[in-house]
């Protein structure tokens, strides 16, 4: 019988040694890469069972042998994720491993996501860049203006220099990144699901967030 001492150095023991090591690798390969992980997203709910059996142990693994980082999580079932936050002291050392700097133009696109599908819609998919377009056009003109007199603005553009294509190819690249960080997954479709994850937004980049005019509209 295998014993917490017959557990590799670092990794919290499990009942099932050998599959308890599998899902740790590949949980903490996702949190040291910055991706956001919750029950939400279709490839990850595999190891929400191992994370929450093991939460306090991975905790202390973090705190202990990654510079005092944080195991943390926002929100409750069923809307739970979980990240890597690193410790403040270490930010320069710790920070490019588990978070990636997001340019004002990518906060601009995610928080016009988390707006309409987190908190206005509350039905988290869509199918295409061009049917998010065609939403913004037909229900959220204003949002639809505020988006691209942002992105001319953060980008050192005249508005008129917008055409949809290039927006449209715009948010294309902002849904990969954020497809890698855990805040949306493709659905079996081929559309996209807004994660809960997406939410993490806010925290990050309350700052900038917080200087953007209410629904993206220009200040009077």
């Amino acid at each position: 019988m295998e014993t917490d001492a017959d557990q590799p150095l670092g990794i919290p023991a499990l009942p099932d040694t050998t599959a308890g090591q599998g899902l740790f690798h590949e949980l903490d390969t996702l949190l040291r890469s910055g991706v956001h992980v919750q029950a939400a997203h279709p490839e990850q709910q595999h190891l929400m069972p191992y994370l929450r059996k093991n939460e306090a142990a991975l905790i202390a693994f973090y705190r202990d042998w990654h510079m005092g980082a944080q195991l943390q999580h926002r929100h409750e079932e069923p809307h739970r994720y979980y990240f890597l936050e690193p410790p403040a002291s270490s930010w320069a050392q710790a920070g490019a491993a588990f978070q990636r700097e997001l340019e004002a133009k990518h906060i601009i696109v995610a928080m016009l996501l988390c707006k309409v599908f987190l908190i206005d819609l509350q039905k988290p998919e869509f199918e295409s860049v061009p049917a998010l377009m065609h939403l913004l056009e037909r229900e959220y003109e204003d949002y639809r203006d505020g988006l691209f007199r942002k992105l001319a603005q953060v980008m050192d553009k005249r508005e008129t220099q917008l055409d949809s294509e290039s927006v449209q190819k715009l948010v294309g690249q902002c849904l990969s990144l954020f497809k890698d960080l855990g805040w949306l997954c493709r659905t079996a479709a081929g559309g996209w699901r807004v994660l809960p994850a997406l939410d993490r937004i806010r925290d990050l980049y309350q700052n900038e967030i917080r200087a953007m005019p209410d629904r993206f509209k220009a200040a009077s």
